[in-house]
């Protein structure tokens, strides 16, 4: 009977997580050292999901193939962060942002950040929550954010955007022990390669696959998203 109730709850959580999900996805750029370029991030539903209400992005850029992590002049996010466009009308939450109303009373500043896990300024991280409390549409691919970079004289070589402690909140009701939708990468399309051609740093170029996140780091996730939801629910919804 035990084996046969857990074997109930984890079809229904697999069932759960193939019904509904939010993808995000990263045009691939192919830039040169001693550059700047920007790249703009979307997200869209899957399954049963249609929209939300509330998002915590966190994006790292780490080393794939050839290039060497923590080198002088390596590829990194320009600080400060620059300011969303919160008046592109493709935004998640145009003409209803939480983020938006905080900057203009000048204290949004807290809402996107730059910080570093591998090297210096490779982490970016923004949160908004439609100020209305109602969710916003995810069934197109919907503007999040633009990213901004840098790239050293030795950043020759691959790189990656990968999701760190994200989430969404997908269902406006909040229902009591409701847990946020934790997005996933658009590896369909190899979303959020950047090759850096040029230079005498880590290499010559080709893409490559990264490997995926260890089961720690999975954990880590988790356990800082359900952190942040708690933080949110008090943040936007007091």
């Amino acid at each position: 009977m035990k084996r046969l109730f857990s074997g109930l709850v984890m079809a229904m959580l697999c069932t759960a997580v193939a019904e509904a999900g939010v993808v995000i996805s990263i045009a691939n750029q192919t830039v040169n050292v001693n550059s700047t370029f920007s790249v703009d991030v979307f997200a869209s539903a899957t399954g049963t999901t249609t929209g939300a209400n509330y998002f915590n992005l966190e994006l790292q850029v780490v080393s794939a193939s050839t290039a060497t992590p923590g080198v002088t002049g390596q590829i990194a996010y320009t600080t400060p962060a620059g300011v969303p466009t919160f008046s592109n009308t493709n935004y998640l939450f145009y003409g209803d942002s939480f983020a938006e109303t905080t900057w203009n009373s000048g204290a949004g500043s807290s809402s996107w950040s730059v910080s570093q896990l591998g090297w210096a300024d490779d982490t970016y991280n923004f949160t908004d929550a439609s100020n209305s409390g109602t969710d916003l549409s995810l069934t197109t691919p919907r503007y999040l954010a633009t990213l901004y970079f840098t790239v050293g004289a030795t950043a020759s070589g691959d790189y990656q955007i990968v999701l760190g402690s994200s989430e969404f909140d997908v269902d406006a009701s909040n229902a009591p022990g409701e847990l946020p939708e934790f997005p996933v990468m658009d590896t369909g399309t190899n979303s959020g390669l950047i090759t850096v051609n040029g230079g005498g740093g880590g290499g010559g170029g080709g893409s490559s696959s990264v490997p995926e996140p260890g089961t720690a780091v999975f954990g880590g996730v988790l356990l800082t998203g359900v952190a942040l939801w708690r933080r949110r629910c008090v943040s936007f919804k007091a």
